[in-house]
């Protein structure tokens, strides 16, 4: 095993090494998870390069958002995506809806190479408001149409993104005044009841 590592570090002392693909953690979060109907939560997503590589921030990324309702029915109404730093050159999409979210949101020519080392940066956010009782989730991944979904200054055009914990679930309850005022209909309902027993 120690003549093999040697054997490597020789080669790439001698060689020209190629760069290693970059993995990039894709994290999401959510301001509020539980919303009033009518309400609206911000739903973010952040970027970090794993590791620590010098100079192999991340340049580019294109991702796609899905909402998919976990109880009830068209729980989530999404309003427009901003990118959310403003060190990125808007030269992107905020995405193209489809039934189920958002398509090819992406940015290119971050030129700031040390970004998303050490911490994560916000890729961008979205309001989604709460449209009916329920819950749904929102989850990042991938754009089926592109190869490499995050590109990162080094990286050799196949990055890829770890989506583990880009997912959140929103639920939608009844407006605090509603509430009221259906328990303000039942209690005198209920004291009758409970004298008559």
């Amino acid at each position: 095993m120690r003549g093999k590592a040697l054997l490597t570090l020789v080669a790439c002392l001698s060689l020209p090494c190629l760069a290693q693909a970059a993995v990039v953690n894709i994290t999401a979060s959510v301001d509020k998870s539980t919303i009033a109907l009518g309400e609206t939560a911000t739903f973010r997503v952040f970027a970090q390069v794993q590791g620590n590589p010098a100079g192999d921030g991340i340049f580019g990324w294109d991702v796609d958002l899905t909402v998919a309702d976990v109880t009830g029915t068209n729980v989530l109404d999404l309003l427009p995506a901003t990118f959310a730093s403003t060190g990125w050159d808007n030269a992107g999409s905020t995405g193209t809806a489809v039934a189920n979210g958002l398509d090819a949101i992406y940015d290119t020519s971050f030129l700031d190479d040390s970004k998303g080392i050490g911490s994560p940066i916000e890729l961008f956010s979205i309001d989604v408001q709460g449209m009916s009782l329920g819950s749904a989730s929102l989850t990042i991944g991938p754009d089926a149409t592109q190869g490499a979904d995050m590109a990162t200054h080094l990286g050799t055009n196949d990055d890829s993104g770890n989506y583990s914990a880009g997912s959140v679930l929103i639920t939608v309850v009844p407006e605090p005044t509603s509430m009221l005022l259906i328990c303000a209909a039942a209690g005198p309902a209920l004291l009758r009841r409970r004298r008559r027993s």
